[in-house]
């Protein structure tokens, strides 16, 4: 199973969605992985497309995590518009206080 979790990580690396059809025959052999690569098999080509694109999400979903934080910080102690002050306002070049 490592061999394979290792395999996996070089394809994303490498962006070699012609060799995930055959990484997901090997891994649905093993049970631990076969409801991962069933999930992958239902929509199988936005799976490959993912690999091939230089696209992400990461931008957003590093918004959505730094907005999150605010929110723990700012827990009980304001409503929406201190919130929203924070979000526009904060420096995000350094680290949190």
């Amino acid at each position: 199973m490592h061999q394979l979790s290792l395999c996996f990580k070089q394809l994303i690396q490498d962006r070699q969605a012609d060799e995930l059809a055959s990484w997901c025959a090997d891994a649905e052999r093993i049970p631990v992985l076969s409801g991962f690569v069933r999930g992958m098999r239902q929509d199988f080509a936005a799976v490959k497309e993912a690999f091939r694109s230089e696209w992400s999400n990461d931008q957003t979903e590093g918004q959505v995590n730094r907005l999150k934080t605010i929110k723990r910080i700012m827990y009980g102690k304001a409503k929406f518009n201190l919130l929203r002050l924070q979000v526009l306002t904060r420096n995000w070049t350094t680290p949190l206080d």
